[in-house]
């Protein structure tokens, strides 16, 4: 399998993105019937806006949603550059008290998720260089939730596996700005494993609060892959994730 897709685009329009985080989901439910849902705007690292909700179906059973969307419009009217993500995610997981007071709680979620995306360059050289995939991907999420009184903690240690598939992209045999002898690569596939360790804080009044997760992403498995269909981690800054939103619980 080659892994040189990217090239053309790579060149016509600085990076390429296929595949963004979502924010870590912590739900931090505590009893049978709770809800909570919230929305974010990702500041580094995550998709740009980010739609999650969480129920607990028991006591101690949980299921939770996620939904990300990224886009990315820069460059100039002779070089533009149109990015799309859109990505959505569910598990079910199982969360208990770990103290007398109830007010510390540990939670393990799984389940897995499916996205698309497309990259695409106008006005670049004659030729408008396009990119897209698809993706599945499984995960597994260890996590402790802390109470005190509106406010809200939680340490999240989420595992993903992430399959790229039907990648999509022009190769050109050399590269050069007036070269037209291009081939249309399609049904490459790559994937790779990163583990994405999360603070999540919410603070407000009993229903609604402000949202705040910091955390990083380490690529464990196959880690040139997640750079490549994510080049500007290459600058390490968006390996750090923030992202800052509104949460309702009732």
């Amino acid at each position: 399998m080659k892994n040189y897709f990217w090239i053309p685009a790579l060149f016509l329009s600085s990076c390429i993105t296929l595949y963004k985080p979502n924010p870590v989901h912590a739900p931090m439910l505590e009893k049978k019937g709770d809800y909570n849902f919230s929305g974010s705007l990702g500041l580094s690292g995550n998709g740009l806006w980010s739609l999650q909700g969480a129920h607990a179906i028991e006591n101690n059973t949980g299921i939770i949603f996620n939904v990300m969307y990224h886009g990315r419009q820069s460059g100039s009217d002779s070089l533009r550059e149109k990015l799309n993500i859109l990505s959505a995610e569910t598990g079910i997981g199982y969360f208990t008290p770990i103290n007398a007071k109830r007010n510390t709680h540990f939670h393990f979620y799984g389940g897995g998720g499916l996205g698309i995306a497309k990259d695409k360059t106008t006005g670049a050289a004659g030729s408008n260089p396009e990119i897209s995939a698809k993706h599945w991907s499984l995960f597994m999420q260890p996590g402790f939730a802390f109470y005190r009184g509106n406010v809200q903690m939680g340490l999240d240690l989420k595992t993903k596996f992430v399959n790229l598939y039907d990648i999509r992209g022009q190769l050109f045999e050399t590269f050069e700005w007036w070269n037209t002898d291009l081939k249309f690569n399609s049904d490459t596939s790559m994937n790779f494993v990163t583990v994405e360790p999360a603070f999540t804080i919410r603070f407000g009044s009993s229903k609604v609060k402000g949202l705040f997760q910091t955390g990083i992403i380490l690529p464990i498995i196959n880690p040139e892959n997640y750079l490549n269909t994510n080049t500007s981690s290459y600058l390490g800054v968006t390996m750090l994730k923030l992202s800052a939103g509104i949460s309702y619980c009732f």
